[in-house]
Formats: structure tokens, C-alpha cells, sequence
């Protein structure tokens, strides 16, 4: 069983063992890992096969023509490798008295959500630690929440909901739906909107979870039946769908700009009465305390407060 908290190697693990096992593991061949770290593909398999040899057990398959893949070991080990790196490394910066940030900071966020968050997290972030690196990835909630597992990300922006519960979660804001209309449509002038009065028209899905749940609830609940849906996964794509007229929309969050990517407008109108809504929240792993990670949750809470205040 691993423990929550990051361990130091026993004498036989280096961290250099432990770099060119992340390496390998997050790239997928022993040359794109050479290549990352700038070393030869001999030395990196050389400290892997050191690396099982330490532990006991083998930690990836090596296949030559289709790259390596991690034994069920090496899957449950590589997050807490990331984190002794990265501990490692704060150990060494904090010596030296150098910014706490050296290591690179990962943030996830969740498609619909990046727009609006994301930006003014990283200003507000780098702001305070100019000398960091960040690095960020886009994605659904189930693969964020790979992500956050395997430490592959520091924190996830997030709807919580159908969310992994073995993570903590810090709520940032709530998000509620609203209707997406065509501008030249019969309510598009509307101050509000009620769903029934939108029943039997076309619809346009954002196919995603948790979105597709949330939206086809709402519909249910009010009894509301397209006359015919299409749905895609791509939130932008959805908007200008509901742009040319095709249908009518229900997404998540508000977008505030009206012009969509195709050079079509649309009106977002808020529902009456309104849907349920959602927590947004930062979500990380339970057992990560590593100043960066309290430092981007904190950078993301008061991202939200600002966010609100603007709103």
C-alpha cells in the first residue's frame, strides 16, 4: 500500500531514477523521454531497470515497436514519483532561498470553464510568483480527473458534479444554465424565458458530461421535447449552430460575447424560473500539500471573488 505523503527513496532510488521513470511514463518511449531530459535513450533505460531493480518489481513493459507501458506498479507509483520530484526540488529552492515556485505548477480545467477562469487564475498566479512555470491542459471531467489521480496535474477547475469523491474539492462560485437563441429568434428580446415556451423547437446538445446530465434533467423535469437534437462535444461549435438557426440551446455558465466563431450572433436569456445550479469548484488530490498547490488554490478563490464582483 503507498502512503498518502511523499516518501523519501531509500538509498537505492535516485532522483534521477525517478525522473527518467516520469519521463518514460509521460512521453511513452524511452526516446521521447531521452529527448525531454536531454540524455541518451541508453542512460534512461539504464535508470529505469535501476529503479526495478531497487524496488523489486517491474515498473513498465518495453516493447520495441510499440513503446513501453506501466505495470499496474508503475501506474499506482508514478504520481507519487512526480511528487517527491517536485518536493525535491522545493527542498533545493527553499535552500538556496530561491522563489517556492521552481518546480512547474499544472492546472486542469474543464472545457466551458478555461475561458472564463483560467486567464485571470494565471495572471493572478504568475503575478505573485513571476518566476514560476505553469502549464495547463483542457479537458472532460473524467479526464481531468485521471489527470489529477496519476499527478499529472496540481489542481482542476471543475464542476462538482459526477466528480470522483476521493479528491478535495474547494468551491469557487455557482453556475447555472441559460438559454442560447438564434438573435432573430421570436424571444430573443425576451428579459427572460420559460422552457415550455421553447418545446417542440430544435435543440442543440453540448454532448459532454456533466453538461449532457444537467441539461437533459432540466428538460425532463420541465417536460420538454426537441423536435429534433444535435449535439457535439465542442462547446464553440454549439453556439454557432444555435448562430445559423438550427436550434435553440441550454449551456452552462455564461459566455457573454455575443458573436460567435463563424461570424453569427446569438442572445443569451436567462430561464424562468431558475435551473438548479452547480458548484464550481478546484479540485486536487487530498494528500497533496505542497505550497504551490495551496498557493493556486488560493489564487483560483480569489480569481472567483474578483470574477463575481465583475459580474
Amino acid at each position: 500500500m503507498v502512503d498518502d505523503a511523499p516518501q523519501i527513496p531509500s538509498p537505492d532510488v535516485t532522483l534521477r531514477q525517478l525522473e527518467c521513470f516520469v519521463a518514460v511514463a509521460e512521453t511513452g518511449t524511452i526516446t521521447a523521454a531521452a529527448a525531454r531530459i536531454h540524455s541518451s535513450g541508453s542512460a534512461v533505460s539504464d535508470a529505469v531497470t535501476s529503479l526495478e531493480r531497487a524496488i523489486g518489481v517491474p515498473l513498465m513493459v518495453r516493447r520495441r515497436s510499440q513503446g513501453v507501458t506501466l505495470t499496474s506498479t508503475g501506474q499506482s507509483i508514478v504520481a507519487l514519483a512526480r511528487e517527491v520530484l517536485a518536493r525535491a526540488t522545493e527542498l533545493e529552492s527553499t535552500a538556496r532561498g530561491d522563489d517556492r515556485h521552481t518546480a512547474p505548477v499544472r492546472i486542469g480545467a474543464f472545457h466551458t470553464l478555461a475561458p472564463t477562469l483560467l486567464p485571470a487564475l494565471i495572471r493572478r498566479f504568475s503575478a505573485a510568483h513571476p518566476e514560476a512555470e505553469i502549464a495547463y491542459v483542457l479537458d472532460d471531467q473524467q479526464g481531468l480527473a485521471d489527470r489529477l489521480a496519476s499527478g499529472e496535474l496540481d489542481v482542476a477547475l471543475v464542476y462538482d458534479l459526477d466528480f470522483p469523491l476521493d479528491f478535495e474539492r474547494v468551491p469557487l462560485l455557482r453556475s447555472g444554465g441559460v438559454a442560447v437563441l438564434p438573435t432573430g429568434h421570436r424571444l430573443a428580446g425576451r428579459p427572460s424565458v420559460r422552457l415550455d415556451e421553447l418545446a417542440g423547437e430544435p435543440f442543440v446538445l453540448h454532448d459532454v458530461a456533466p453538461s449532457r446530465h444537467y441539461v437533459l434533467q432540466i428538460l425532463r423535469e420541465a417536460d420538454v421535447h426537441p423536435a429534433r437534437i444535435h449535439a457535439t462535444t465542442n462547446y464553440d461549435l454549439c453556439r454557432s449552430l444555435v448562430g445559423e438557426g438550427l436550434g435553440w440551446s441550454l449551456l452552462m455558465g455564461r459566455r457573454f460575447a455575443p458573436v460567435t466563431w463563424a461570424g453569427t450572433q446569438v442572445v443569451e436569456v436567462p430561464i424562468e424560473p431558475a435551473p438548479p445550479t452547480l458548484n464550481v469548484v478546484v479540485a486536487a488530490r487530498q494528500e497533496s500539500h505542497a505550497p504551490r498547490v495551496q498557493d493556486l488554490i488560493e489564487a483560483a478563490r480569489a480569481t472567483s471573488r474578483e470574477l463575481m464582483g465583475a459580474g
